[in-house]
């Protein structure tokens, strides 16, 4: 391992890899993507994880790995995704992980992971219990999976409001502000949905009108076409009668000549 030094890419995911990972891997200073996820993977991660500045994305979800997650792996300021999911991580979670300002997605599910997640800076007392970790500080935060860490604790704070949260099987509460935030949403739909039925509503109400004026009109033009007709008619028959009168007296005069 130790001679591919340039490697930027390391991805052995779905393998039948076993033992430790190896300690050689950290002279690897260009890798930028580590997936070693779904093998066999024992015991604990070495130190050093430090060294790789320019890891964006470190996967080893699904193994076996055990003992403490390293404090040097919230030294990857350019850390992007961080999945240590499915394992048997015990101990805390190294409180600078918060420093990891770029991180957008946190997955920690089902290890044995205990400790304080702490609502806020200003939330604690001057010296915070061992173990604390302020999510607030992860403004970049996406995706938050913590589910399956009985001994996980305290109040979620409020993050961005797009943040996908699992923390179901721990000791985590959601705070009232992340709950607040929640039906935010919710009513905004309905809002949303409200508004939508109203300005269809609208619109029937107006199609409808134009409906009655324009056969409104149709009948009011209907009505003046049938007149002259009836006037028509009327000539024709009082001509009828004229003529006939005209033609009676004429036959009059020649029979008194």
């Amino acid at each position: 391992m130790g001679k591919l030094l340039n490697v930027t890419y390391l991805e052995l995911n779905s393998n039948q890899l076993d033992g430790e990972v190896p300690q050689d891997l950290m002279k690897c200073r260009t890798l930028s993507l580590l997936n070693l996820a779904k093998n066999n993977l024992q015991d604990g991660l070495p130190r050093g994880f430090d060294s790789l500045e320019k890891l964006v994305i470190m996967n080893l979800q699904y193994n076996k790995l055990n003992g403490e997650i390293p404090f040097d792996l919230s030294n990857l300021a350019n850390l992007i995704t961080l999945d240590l999911s499915h394992n048997a991580f015990a101990g805390c979670i190294p409180p600078t992980v918060s420093n990891l300002a770029k991180l957008q997605i946190l997955n920690l599910e089902d290890n044995e992971l205990v400790g304080l997640i702490a609502n806020s800076l200003y939330a604690l007392p001057s010296q915070p219990q061992p173990g604390s970790i302020f999510l607030t500080l992860l403004k970049s935060l996406t995706e938050l999976v913590l589910s399956g860490n009985l001994q996980l604790s305290g109040e979620l704070p409020a993050l961005n409001p797009k943040t996908v949260i699992a923390i179901s099987g721990t000791g985590i509460n959601k705070s009232a502000s992340t709950q607040g935030e929640h039906w935010k949403r919710k009513s905004n739909i309905v809002i949303l949905i409200v508004v939508i039925v109203c300005m269809l509503a609208g619109f029937a109400i107006i199609a409808m009108l134009f409906g009655l004026v324009i056969l409104k009109k149709f009948d009011q033009t209907g009505g003046e076409a049938l007149q002259p007709e009836e006037s028509s008619l009327s000539q024709i028959v009082k001509g009828h009668f004229i003529t006939s009168d005209s033609i009676h007296n004429a036959d009059l005069e020649m029979a008194r000549a």
